[in-house]
């Protein structure tokens, strides 16, 4: 499959396949962070307004999340429990988010965006420990589910994906490492199932308000994302936890500062 798509991404234009293939790793290694690395690119290289790159990063992270989430699955790396308590109350908070989202000013949109993120990268990075290779999670790993601590957890990721136009895994991974106690591969897959949910509740209350659906990008887009994804997953599997903790966190701190220019 991977071959299959590298053919079609090698036809596509260069700014494309960047903005694709960067988010699809993201989603892959991480489960998270997806949207708000496209979200700026879309905007500041694709010429997107903000409306518009919302709803197409959206739509991108929704897709790859569903192709990340069977590699996860595959190599045990989702916490089911977590995954139901997070991903059932995500999906309306989503959509509340989306509602308000909609009347705010992309300034406010755009800066609370990069709070998020450096808040997020500190608690990532010092997150739990832990440095052997993500090559397997046996189910004992799994803290038990708190519930109030999961209906926290899912309304933060709901409302920052439908008030902010994006994923919500930029948050979703350290609230269930630092607060849910997953190790972090574990946090990456079940990360991608609640980031996966959160972001198809936004992107379908955006379109159900009357957000028109942006075919062209996707179509551009897709391919590139899809093979990042799969690229991604397998990278997620052969990295340390320190690695891909300190990775994601430099990442995220990065991200803020053209997210607090977007507005």
């Amino acid at each position: 499959m991977a071959g299959a798509l590298g053919a079609v991404v090698v036809g596509l234009p260069a700014v494309t396949v960047g903005i694709g293939l960067t988010t699809g790793l993201v989603v892959g290694a991480t489960g998270a962070g997806g949207s708000v690395l496209a979200l700026p690119l879309l905007v500041h290289v694709a010429g997107q307004d903000p409306h518009t790159a919302a709803v197409t990063a959206l739509g991108l992270v929704a897709a790859a999340a569903a192709v990340a989430l069977p590699a996860h699955l595959r190599a045990h790396r989702v916490c089911p429990r977590h995954g139901v308590a997070l991903g059932v109350p995500v999906v309306a908070a989503a959509v509340g988010g989306a509602l308000v989202g909609r009347a705010l000013p992309p300034r406010v949109v755009a800066l609370g965006i990069a709070g998020a993120l450096v808040v997020g990268a500190v608690i990532v990075w010092r997150g739990v420990g832990g440095s052997g290779p993500g090559t397997g999670l046996p189910s004992e790993v799994c803290p038990p589910v708190r519930p109030l601590a999961a209906l926290v957890s899912a309304a933060i990721v709901g409302a920052l994906a439908g008030a902010f136009g994006v994923g919500g895994g930029f948050i979703a991974l350290p609230l269930l490492v630092g607060l849910h106690r997953l190790p972090e591969h574990a946090a990456a897959g079940t990360a991608a199932l609640v980031v996966g949910l959160g972001a198809a509740a936004a992107l379908c209350t955006h379109l159900v308000a009357g957000e028109p659906a942006p075919l062209t990008a996707w179509a551009g887009l897709m391919p590139g994302v899809l093979l990042g994804v799969l690229v991604g997953a397998r990278v997620c599997g052969a990295l340390s936890q320190i690695a891909l903790r300190r990775g994601t966190a430099l990442l995220l701190a990065a991200v803020a500062v053209p997210m607090a220019l977007a507005g």
